[in-house]
């Protein structure tokens, strides 16, 4: 499917619960709850800024909002 996604010009929106999976894929991500959204940032910038992996910055996301 990805192949015929012109990512120049296109934008590619996944939807998983398997990050290790695709996280060489991604450039932003878009953690949600609840059809809300909770976080909206850049892969690299969560690595460089915040020190910390993808998987590991959603964690502490979703624990941060706990309810």
């Amino acid at each position: 499917m990805i192949k015929f996604v012109d990512l120049s010009w296109q934008s590619l929106i996944l939807t998983t619960h398997h990050m290790d999976e695709i996280q060489p894929l991604l450039d932003e991500v878009v953690l949600l709850r609840e059809g809300r959204i909770l976080a909206h940032k850049n892969v690299e910038d969560i690595r460089e800024y915040d020190n910390v992996g993808l998987i590991t910055w959603m964690e502490d996301m979703y624990e941060s909002q706990r309810i």
